[in-house]
């Protein structure tokens, strides 16, 4: 510790005694290192060599000791031969790490399921492969693989969603270049050329193996959908005494420019490779900012180095060249909207490459505090006045509905009522004018409502009612009673408010999540919202799915009325209303058969102030009524 180096020990207690049947040790050339129990220390995957002798698990326990687990590996994937190459790491995007292995002519890969068992292992469609790597080849965030085949290498990209077993595999051929066939050994996948994308290097298998003479491939990934690999050089630019025979490479940032080197182990020696530096002559500014003040806007930044001139345009046209020894410029009164402002340093000739900052001009500051209240057939709108960044007021303020004027007011106004629009969506905007500018509109949207509407009918357009049509039921039976209702389809509650609904406005809200297993599970938010509706005096009725019972508790749980239940049984038969005098509502207790996708049905147990009110054929509740406060209620079904 401290840099006080103590040496290494070995401690052989801390590992099983490996031997096979026949009393021999694995031949190991490869070995995987991942931590496949979630138990924060690494494991080990040993992979054996000669054919002879099976793969081993070794699990760690938390402290450094290894116990032999290869009992939990599925059937015939321990057996091995000419193994070369062996990775731990989460191949199908789960959070579990996988291992995946080599073992010539095929590569296998066992599923991690959960720590301690592996599932049925997964062959790749590849074509005698002495060796491969994991590394995300198409830039999709996924692990894919690349095959060193003979007679051909090939990629494999990974085209499942994350948690998929197995893993959907779309075999991609490289492109037409020499050196991407035949024996070959370590394999990189590295964004050599810092283009954003990942290339790959192979090396030769062994450079004990004759004739020491075959390969190593550099192949740049061109970036497309799917991508092409490619070696970048004409053949007889690398020479063979540089870059056949090549056991292994070191790849590295070896002289600091940010950009990766390359040195390269081989028959003939070593050599190591600087790439081509991409580093401009002249560097150029840093931390550039562009800043309004008043009227004009401040451009500030750093020296990279010393200048002799920095140029300044505004939206691509020059507008400026100034010593090189500045910091600061003022562009004066540029007109309202969007600019943007490019520096480039000059030293003698040379020029750097140019840097960009992006500011928007605005001459009149925006309203403040927009509320848009429905009172009764109108609607008014209330905000508060800024002024002019020269301190001057506004000279007049437009209304806009839905992207249509409707007012045109004194400067000095700070409401304005709309008299009854029509129903539906409003979308408002309310844009001060002064000084020959328009600030940014101040926007507020609303649903605007017949003012007798009681009623919300919500669905979810992730469920599925199969042949059950709850929400369409519902609407029907409110208007049955001559009730106006509005009807929603939403992904998830908070939508709502953007399509200028608002729980507040109903006395009524009605929720259908659907029928399992496609119904829309209500997440903690939405509990809530639901919730606090039923607290402050609204009426909430809840049915579908396993809602109640099965899925996450939120806080609308709390107000259910009801305690214990159980799945349906797939055969509920007919249901049956229970008339009570709190029920004001007609043709909501009708007796009707439960069948199809609505015959599995939550058994639900009452309690407290929960009142039974729809029942089973066979004898069990399955909807509850719960009075909440003085107006409060939910109906749970």
């Amino acid at each position: 510790t401290s840099g006080n180096w103590l040496g290494l020990e070995e401690q052989p207690d801390r590992l099983p005694v490996l031997l096979s049947s026949g009393g021999a040790e694995p031949n190991s050339c490869a070995v995987g290192v991942g931590d496949l129990t979630g138990n924060g220390v690494d494991d080990i995957y040993l992979l054996d060599y000669n054919n002879s002798v099976e793969d081993r698990l070794l699990i760690n326990d938390g402290t450094g000791y290894f116990t032999d687990e290869t009992s939990w590996m599925p059937s015939g994937f321990v057996n091995s031969g000419f193994a070369t190459a062996g990775q731990i790491g989460d191949v199908n995007g789960d959070g579990w790490p996988d291992i995946i292995k080599n073992s010539v002519p095929s590569v296998r890969i066992a599923y991690n399921e959960g720590g301690s068992s592996f599932g049925s292992p997964q062959d790749l469609d590849v074509n005698s492969c002495y060796h491969f790597n994991l590394g995300d080849i198409d830039g999709n965030g996924v692990q894919d693989v690349f095959a060193v085949q003979d007679p051909q290498d090939q990629f494999l990209l990974n085209t499942s969603d994350p948690g998929t077993i197995p893993v959907i595999w779309q075999n991609v051929p490289i492109g037409a270049s020499p050196l991407t066939g035949g024996f070959g050994g370590n394999t990189y996948i590295v964004d050599l050329d810092a283009d954003g994308d990942n290339d790959v290097v192979v090396t030769d298998v062994d450079t004990d193996v004759p004739s020491c003479g075959r390969r190593l491939s550099f192949l740049r990934n061109d970036g497309q959908n799917p991508p092409l690999l490619e070696d970048p050089y004409p053949p007889g630019q690398w020479t063979p005494a540089h870059h056949n025979g090549t056991f292994d490479v070191a790849i590295a940032d070896f002289n600091g420019d940010g950009i990766p080197d390359i040195w390269v182990g081989h028959c003939a020696g070593n050599d190591l490779y600087f790439q081509i530096s991409n580093i401009p002559d002249v560097l150029p500014p840093t931390q550039l900012t562009c800043t309004q003040q008043v009227l004009d806007v401040a451009i500030n930044w750093n020296d990279a180095e010393s200048y002799d001139l920095v140029r300044i345009s505004r939206d691509g046209i020059p507008i400026a060249e100034i010593e090189g020894s500045q910091t600061t410029y003022t562009d004066v009164a540029p007109s309202s909207g969007q600019h943007s402002y490019t520096l480039i340093a000059i030293i003698g000739t040379d020029e750097s490459p140019q840097v960009s900052c992006i500011v928007s001009v605005s001459l009149v500051e925006p309203i403040m505090n927009l509320v848009c209240d429905q009172l009764e057939e109108d609607v008014q709108l209330q905000w508060q006045n800024q002024s002019a960044v020269t301190g001057d007021p506004y000279e007049v303020i437009r209304v806009l509905r839905n992207g249509v004027e409707i007012a045109s007011l004194l400067g000095e106004s700070e409401n304005y009522v709309d008299v009854e629009p029509e129903f539906g969506i409003a979308a408002y905007q309310v844009i001060p004018e002064a000084i020959g500018d328009a600030a940014e509109p101040g926007t507020c949207t609303l649903q605007v409502l017949p003012t007798d509407v009681s009623d919300l009918v919500i669905g979810f357009t992730d469920d599925d009612n199969g042949s059950t049509d709850s929400v369409s039921a519902i609407m029907q039976a409110l208007e049955d009673n001559s009730l106006f209702a509005l009807t929603v389809e939403v992904d998830d509650l908070a939508e709502l408010a953007d399509l200028g609904f608002f729980l507040a406005d109903f006395e009524r809200v009605w929720v259908e999540v659907g029928m399992f297993p496609n119904n829309h599970m209500v997440s903690n938010d939405e509990g809530q919202a639901l919730a606090d509706f039923v607290l402050d005096g609204g009426q909430l009725y809840i049915s579908g799915g396993d809602t109640f019972c099965f899925d996450p508790d939120t806080p609308l749980q709390d107000l259910f009325g009801f305690d214990g239940c159980g799945d349906g049984g797939g055969s509920v038969g007919d249901i049956s209303g229970i008339v009570s005098a709190d029920c004001d509502l007609v043709n909501f207790d009708q007796t009707v058969p439960y069948n199809g996708e609505a015959a599995y049905v939550d058994q639900l147990q009452p309690v407290t102030t929960g009142q039974e009110i729809l029942f089973a054929s066979d004898g069990f509740t399955c909807a509850v009524v719960n009075y909440v406060g003085e107006n409060g209620a939910v109906i749970s079904q």
